[in-house]
C-alpha cells in the first residue's frame, strides 16, 4: 500500500493540461513581445544657454526738437499725461463732433510765439485735399470770405478740464502755407509753461453747417508751451543745458536662474561679474551654457549686486540703483529634449537707464527675450 501511487481521474487531468498550454503560450507571447528600454534623467536633458546683446531694436520712438511726434491721446509724453478725446470739450462756434472728421493729412505745424500772438507755420497744403470754400466771416461786401479751413487748438484750462476751441480763419491762398494767431483767441487765457497744447487744421466749421464737404481735418500735433520758439528778431531764451547720458552703465551679475512651470528654480552658479550694458549693442556675451531638465521654464532671470553696479556721466561714478535686485524676463521657454535652446536678453540699454527727479540713476530694464532651438 505504501508503494502505490494515486492517480487524478481521466477529466482532472485533461483540464490541468489545457491550462498549463494556456499558461505556456502567455510565457511564448510575453517572450516575444519586445520591451522598451527605461527612460533615464539624460535621456530629458538639453544643451541650455542664456547669451546678452543689445541689438538695438527695442528702444522708444525718439522726439525731433521740440516738437513731440506722437498724436495718441489719451498717453503721457515727457512724463505730462495727454487727454483722451471725451476728456476735450468743444464749445460753440465749434462741432462738437470735429474729432469724428476723417483725417486727410499730417500737417508739419511748427509754432512760434512773440509777447501777443503765436505763429503757425506749415508746408503749403494742397487745394486737392483743403479746396477753397466760400465759408468764410462776410467781407465788406457782404460776400462770404474764401477759405480752406480752419485753425484749432486744444489747451488745459484753469479748472483742470480740456479745451478745443477755433482760432483762426485759414484765408485762401494766403494762409495756405501759415497764420498768425492773437493770443486773445484763446478764450481762456494763456496756457501754464508746462502745459501741452496742440494744434491742427480742420475744414470750415465755424459759424457753417456740417457739410460733408466741410469734414476734413488734419493729425494734432502737441507741443509744450515753454517750447514755443521766438519768431526771428525777439530775444532767444538761454539754451536748455543737455541732459546728462551716461557713458558706462555697469550691472555687476552675481549669477542666473530660472523655473520649471511645476515651481522647481533651476540655479545657475556663473558669477558673470560687472557687464556694461552700454557696451552690449550688436555684440553678444554669452552667459551660461549648461545642460538642464527639458520643459516647460516660467521666466529667465539674473540677480544683481547693487552695491557693486553704478554709471559713469560726466566721468563722475555714481550708484546705479536696481530696485528688485535682479532683472526678470518672463517667459513660457519650452526646452525639448536632446536640443539646444538658447535664450538671448535683447536689452535696449540707453532707455533702461532712468534718472530720477533727485539727480540718482535707476535702472528700469527694457529687455525682450528671443528663443532658438535646434534638435
Amino acid at each position: 500500500m505504501g508503494g502505490r501511487t494515486r492517480r487524478l481521474p481521466t477529466k482532472a487531468r485533461r483540464a490541468l493540461i489545457a491550462v498549463l498550454a494556456i499558461l505556456s503560450l502567455g510565457l511564448q507571447a510575453c517572450a516575444a513581445t519586445p520591451t522598451e528600454p527605461e527612460l533615464t534623467l539624460e535621456d530629458l536633458r538639453a544643451q541650455f544657454k542664456i547669451l546678452l546683446t543689445d541689438t538695438g531694436s527695442t528702444g522708444a520712438a525718439s522726439s525731433q526738437g521740440m516738437q513731440w511726434t506722437t498724436s495718441s491721446f489719451g498717453t503721457e509724453i515727457q512724463h505730462i499725461p495727454l487727454p483722451a478725446l471725451d476728456e476735450i470739450a468743444v464749445p460753440a462756434p465749434g462741432t462738437p463732433g470735429i474729432f469724428n472728421w476723417p483725417v486727410v493729412e499730417d500737417v508739419d505745424i511748427q509754432p512760434q510765439h512773440s509777447g501777443s500772438e503765436i505763429r503757425l507755420s506749415y508746408p503749403t497744403v494742397s487745394e486737392a485735399l483743403w479746396p477753397t470754400l466760400a465759408a468764410g466771416p462776410p467781407e465788406d461786401d457782404g460776400s462770404p470770405a474764401l477759405v480752406f479751413g480752419v485753425a484749432w487748438v486744444i489747451y488745459r484750462v484753469q479748472g483742470g478740464g480740456w479745451l478745443a476751441e477755433t482760432v483762426e480763419w485759414l484765408r485762401a491762398p494766403e494762409e495756405r502755407g501759415g497764420t498768425v494767431i492773437p493770443l486773445e483767441h484763446l478764450t481762456e487765457g494763456t496756457p501754464a509753461a508746462d502745459d501741452p497744447v496742440a494744434f491742427f487744421l480742420a475744414g470750415p466749421s465755424r459759424h457753417s453747417p456740417d457739410l460733408p464737404e466741410y469734414q476734413r481735418r488734419s493729425v494734432p500735433r502737441w507741443f509744450r508751451w515753454s517750447d514755443f520758439a521766438p519768431w526771428e528778431g525777439l530775444a532767444t531764451p538761454p539754451p536748455e543745458p543737455e541732459p546728462e547720458v551716461p557713458t558706462q552703465a555697469e550691472v555687476y551679475i552675481t549669477g542666473f536662474f530660472t523655473e520649471l512651470s511645476n515651481g522647481t528654480v533651476v540655479s545657475f552658479n556663473e558669477e558673470l561679474g560687472g557687464i556694461d550694458l552700454l557696451s552690449l549693442r550688436n555684440q553678444t556675451v554669452e552667459a551660461v551654457d549648461a545642460q538642464i531638465l527639458a520643459g516647460t521654464y516660467s521666466y529667465v532671470a539674473f540677480s544683481v549686486d547693487e552695491a557693486r553696479s553704478f554709471v559713469v556721466v560726466n566721468g563722475e561714478v555714481l550708484p546705479l540703483s536696481v530696485p528688485t535686485g535682479e532683472v526678470r524676463v518672463e517667459g513660457p521657454f519650452v526646452v525639448a529634449p536632446d536640443s539646444a535652446t538658447s535664450v538671448t536678453l535683447d536689452f535696449d540699454a540707453e532707455n533702461s537707464l532712468v534718472q530720477t527727479a533727485d539727480g540718482s540713476w535707476l535702472l528700469q530694464p527694457q529687455v525682450t527675450a528671443v528663443v532658438s532651438s535646434e534638435s
